[in-house]
């Protein structure tokens, strides 16, 4: 059997070459980053997260404070009964299933409510300005307005999404695009949700 060649021994760098090999490899580290922060394709991606994410605050905004009031009209409502309340000897409402003269049906999530609404009762309806979706119910004699289901689970969606998009982003500024990709995703699906549901 023939003896292979060994390889030759290896030569430590010196202090100077090592600290030259370092210096090269952030260069060329920095020269691929700046390649890619020119790219079109961060370029696009980095605008569109800056927009989901103000439309995303926007649908937040506008199911918890931004909305504008109409009036309508029940038509029967269907109430679903919550805990006890001992301080008024009764049975809160949890949900209340509201038909509308016009059509609509709402379901809307509230606490500390007692009255049930009756046929042909006036409630407001706080409406989105852009989708003109209904968000929040006021019935007559409430001092409160109550969130519409859909809108509830909007805004938690739309929250959850901004919060890990933030977060991903202060992980390592969008300079990767597994970190931009992620973050598109998670906005558009919160944004998509906000505007169908």
């Amino acid at each position: 059997m023939q003896e292979q060649p060994r390889r030759k021994p290896r030569i430590p760098l010196t202090p100077e070459e090592l600290f030259y090999v370092m210096e090269l490899k952030k260069l060329r580290k920095q020269e691929k980053l700046q390649s890619f922060k020119a790219s079109r394709f961060y370029k696009t991606t980095n605008c569109l997260n800056v927009l989901l994410a103000a439309f995303l605050t926007y649908g937040i905004i506008s199911n918890l404070i931004l909305c504008y009031w109409q009036k309508a009209y029940v038509e029967r409502a269907v109430c679903t009964y919550a805990e006890f309340v001992p301080e008024v000897h009764k049975r809160t409402i949890g949900i209340v299933d509201l038909y509308l003269t016009n059509g609509t049906f709402i379901k809307v999530r509230t606490s500390d409510f007692f009255v049930e609404p009756r046929p042909y009762e006036l409630v407001y309806l706080g409406k989105d300005f852009l989708f003109d979706k209904v968000v929040k119910v006021q019935f007559s004699g409430a001092s409160q307005a109550f969130l519409n289901e859909n809108a509830i689970a909007s805004t938690i969606l739309s929250s959850f999404a901004l919060v890990i998009g933030f977060f991903v982003y202060m992980v390592n500024k969008h300079l990767t695009v597994n970190g931009l990709l992620t973050t598109l995703g998670m906005f558009v699906l919160a944004s998509l949700y906000f505007i169908l549901v």
